[in-house]
């Protein structure tokens, strides 16, 4: 006979855990029983850049654009907001989220993700619990929630489980390891934060190379090779669910700022070789680099102060304790800080990066049986996993060991794609608490091997607490506590007598501030000292019998590592209230779901251009009635629409109406999307603009705004954009100088497309991008030589006749032409040809790449439409594959799950 070999007592312990994440993660995120939404900035940003892309679907039935002009004259929607549905993957992420509301959804996955990567480890699933919570509350995982880096928390989150798939199929579960490896880097992958999945990479390199020498030392070369076969199908079938999105991101990253340039000069005309590599330039990678020094966070959470913030002068205890100097200087410069004037405002953080949201802080107990396992432990994943920390902080150190980061930047592949080298900490979070859950299995597994090496372990303990106390007892010998830019700004008060203190006060004024700062970094070393001590004399007494069972000394230490980690992030992702009682980082839904509102510059644009265009208010009243009509047909409460509403709606129908471009000065243009949530931008935010634009920027338009800037302060405009040809060409119609006061109009502004006279031929792009400052723009368009065949050897045109634009959709632009000769038309349109299509009367058309960024094309004599559509083969290709291959995914993957669960045994005669 045989038997089901399926025992459904076996699922209590994982469920229980289930509803202890679920209960942790509300806690933890408790405003959102209220109804509240956790203000995130990055998500801000991003409902500005998805904004076209929204209203989009919204007036076509969910049709996906693909494409959006609201930021950088235009860009491929690809990493802003394309709904892959084709992937099936994503609908198993919703199932792990179990439908609960953001943020607390991230937070399970945290915890559950690490949790199935130690039960593919075969840890115990009471210590899983206690595994999950020690890696879910690593500060680092909260800081970027409270960011808004969703896509990177998501991507952490799955990276954990992949590892366990990858390990579960190394050491002898071969197809479920598989099955698991697959459907979580089909996850992963889906997650879409590519850096994280190159960094996962990183530490799988070393994985496999441990699992290589494990299985050369055990005589299971066969297996090892069997395994790697088949977890490199599991891969390529994870990477094949996510084509539609791999295969559009892989052809986009070559025209954005990760891709190679074609300039040999920066903007001041001076050799670009020692910034430029195949990808991103060096100083733009590790602009965020940690230091050397700041890596003791990862023990020491307040090693380098915590989040960048001010020393506000309402601190009682550092102001009752400091010197009339010191008072006095914070009190001038939190005065600068408060009126928005520039100034070095004395801050909590004294490390070296421009800012950061808080430390990357790990846990000193997890660190302490991170310790104990790379002492005790004779696996081989221990030096696995010590190799990824050790090469991923030093590769966190970015700009402060240039070495290896140049080594990598220049030698290994893709390195060189991706900024903020901080970022790979990430990875760190992940390796540390994996070893120490390890040693605690084994303190479980296998007791008496503990308990007969008491004293080593004092031994490492005192070592650990030992060298803390060297760091308590001189840590200037180790530490600086006085920034870069703190020294600057303190220099620059004692060296200039209008800032009324002398080099003597400021050099008081410096150490008083170090004196602080010491303060604070010795109690929080003690707070890691204490910690550790108590996780010892746990494991102590469990090792002497003091704790009788394993499962108390589970407990104990599962306590001490949430309440350890836990009071660290509350520190910097928190429900704290002001005066007031409300609360600081939380929202109401409503204002999470329209974050931008209208300012009155704003509001006196649309009225501009409704004044130009009377349809605008009939289209607009139009999509008013048939907002109405919808609350009736869905029986809403509320029949009316909102403000919120008709403001919506207002600029929605005024962005399908109209095709110009802003540039709002109020905010920083280059780093915000707020603009693109009513208006096409001139700038915006996003990480992978395309380089074209972006050293458009740098070699034009950053100049030309310092001229429009000096225009509209002398009261005359109009001067300023007189020679800003970038901005004309690209149609900047108007600017925001101030949110209260109406936009100032450019009347140079160069439309949407024009007929040139002449077409100059230059030899390369370096003479392109410096020649657009010297022509004129309305009658000369420049082309690179690569296209002068193009031509056909004519380059004077008579500019007789008219072309506009009569229909605008984000990917699809329709002109009419009207000309007595052949002429040349230069499009104000970011030209990009993996996707945009031209037609002339509804035949295929050449266009070519004109005035270093736009879209130019030779139009023949007489009455034309030409359109142009996005229609990217790349999309539609990847579509077909990733629908195919996530079903298969899933079928594979519950196949291989039932055949495990529902294997029959063999019954006892």
């Amino acid at each position: 006979m045989k038997n089901i070999n399926f025992d459904f007592q076996k699922l209590v312990p994982h469920l229980i855990a289930i509803l202890v994440f679920v209960v942790v993660a509300f806690i933890y995120f408790s405003p959102v029983i209220e109804g509240k939404r956790l203000k995130q900035h990055d998500i801000q940003q991003f409902q500005g850049m998805a904004k076209e892309i929204n209203d989009y679907r919204a007036k076509f039935d969910g049709e996906e654009p693909l494409w959006t002009n609201s930021m950088f004259g235009g860009m491929p929607a690809y990493q802003i907001s394309v709904r892959h549905g084709s992937n099936l993957i994503q609908y198993i992420d919703k199932m792990f989220r179990l439908g609960l509301p953001h943020p607390v959804n991230i937070l399970l996955l945290y915890m559950l993700g690490f949790y199935i990567l130690l039960m593919c480890m075969k840890v115990d699933p009471w210590l899983g619990i206690v595994g999950a919570l020690a890696f879910a509350f690593s500060s680092y995982y909260l800081v970027i929630i409270g960011a808004g880096h969703n896509s990177k928390a998501i991507a952490i989150a799955y990276a954990a489980p992949a590892l366990g798939g990858v390990l579960l199929t190394y050491r002898g579960k071969l197809l479920l390891g598989a099955a698991v490896t697959a459907l979580f880097m089909a996850l992963e992958l889906t997650a879409n934060h590519m850096q994280i999945t190159y960094y996962l990479g990183i530490m799988l390199v070393f994985v496999g190379i441990a699992e290589f020498v494990r299985a050369l030392q055990n005589n299971k070369l066969p297996h090892f090779l069997k395994s790697s076969v088949v977890l490199g199908v599991a891969m390529v079938l994870a990477v094949l669910c996510t084509s539609s999105n791999i295969m559009t991101t892989y052809e986009y990253s070559k025209y954005t700022t990760r891709g190679k340039t074609e300039l040999t000069i920066k903007a001041d005309g001076t050799s670009n070789a020692d910034i430029v590599t195949s990808g991103l330039d060096r100083a733009y990678v590790t602009q965020w680099s940690y230091g050397t020094g700041e890596t003791a966070t990862l023990l020491i959470p307040n090693a380098k102060g915590g989040a960048s913030s001010g020393v506000m002068i309402g601190d009682e205890d550092l102001m009752n304790t400091a010197s009339p100097q010191l008072r006095s200087y914070l009190v001038s410069e939190y005065q600068k800080y408060a009126e928005g004037k520039p100034g070095h405002l004395v801050n909590n953080y004294w490390g070296n990066q421009g800012s950061t949201a808080g430390p990357v802080y790990i846990g000193a107990i997890v660190i302490f049986l991170f310790i104990l396992g790379m002492v005790f432990l004779k696996d081989e994943l221990k030096w696995a996993l010590l190799a990824t920390a050790i090469l991923c902080v030093m590769l966190s150190w970015g700009k402060n060991f240039m070495g290896l980061t140049n080594f990598f930047l220049d030698y290994i592949p893709g390195y060189n794609k991706f900024r903020a080298v901080t970022i790979i900490l990430s990875i760190v979070g992940l390796a540390f608490p994996v070893l120490a859950m390890l040693m605690m299995k084994k303190m479980m597994d296998d007791k008496p091997f503990m308990a007969a090496r008491i004293k080593p372990f004092m031994i490492v303990t005192g070592a650990v607490v030992g060298v803390i106390l060297i760091l308590v007892a001189i840590p200037e010998t180790f530490f600086n506590f006085l920034s870069n830019s703190d020294i600057a700004r303190i220099n620059a008060y004692a060296s200039n007598p209008a800032s009324g203190y002398n080099a003597a006060q400021m050099t008081a004024v410096a150490e008083q501030i170090k004196e602080v700062r010491i303060g604070v970094f010795r109690g929080d070393a003690l707070r890691s000292i204490l910690f550790i001590l108590l996780a010892a004399g746990a494991i102590f007494a469990y090792l002497k019998d003091k704790l009788k069972h394993k499962y108390a000394l589970i407990a104990v230490l599962g306590v001490l590592i949430l309440v350890d980690q836990w009071s660290v992030d509350k520190r910097y992702v928190n429900n704290a209230t002001n005066d007031q009682k409300q609360y600081i980082s939380w929202t109401d839904k409503a204002q999470v779901k329209k974050p931008h509102n209208a300012s009155q510059a704003d509001i006196q644009l649309l009225q501009m251009e409704m004044a130009q265009h009377p349809e605008l208010q009939t289209n607009i009243n139009n999509r008013l009635e048939q907002i109405k009509a919808e609350k009736r047909a869905n029986n809403e409460k509320n029949m009316m629409v909102t403000p919120q509403e008709q403001e919506d709606i207002s600029f929605s129908e005024l962005n399908f109406a109209t095709n110009y471009r802003v540039m709002n000065i109020t905010v920083s243009t280059f780093n915000d999307a707020s603009t693109s949530y009513f208006h096409k931008s001139i700038g915006g935010y996003h990480g992978a603009k395309l380089k074209r634009y972006q050293e458009l920027i740098e070699f034009n338009i950053s100049r030309e705004m310092s001229s429009v800037v000096g225009g509209i302060n002398s009261g005359n405009p109009a001067t300023g954009f007189v020679n800003a040809n970038a901005l004309n060409m690209l149609n900047c119609k108007y600017v925001i100088y101030h949110p209260q006061a109406p936009p100032a109009v450019n009347p140079h502004a160069l439309g949407n497309a024009w007929f040139v006279q002449q077409v100059q031929v230059v030899d390369n792009a370096d003479k392109e991008i410096q020649a657009i400052k010297g022509i004129t723009p309305a009658t000369t368009a420049l082309l690179d030589q690569r296209y002068a065949d193009y031509l056909g050897g004519t380059t004077s045109f008579n500019k007789n006749g008219t072309i506009e634009q009569v229909g605008y959709n984000p990917n699809h632009m329709v002109y009419q032409s009207n000309s007595t000769a052949d002429q040349f038309a230069v499009f104000s349109e970011v030209y990009y040809d993996n996707g945009w299509n031209a037609y002339i009367d509804g035949q295929p058309a050449e266009y070519v790449r004109t005035n270093y960024l736009l879209r130019g094309m030779k139009v023949p004599a007489g009455e034309h439409t030409i359109e142009f559509k996005f229609e990217p083969s790349s999309y539609s290709t990847g579509s077909t594959v990733s629908l195919a291959s996530s079903a298969l995914l899933i079928l594979l993957f519950l196949g291989v799950v039932l055949k495990e669960l529902l294997a029959p045994k063999e019954e006892a005669a």
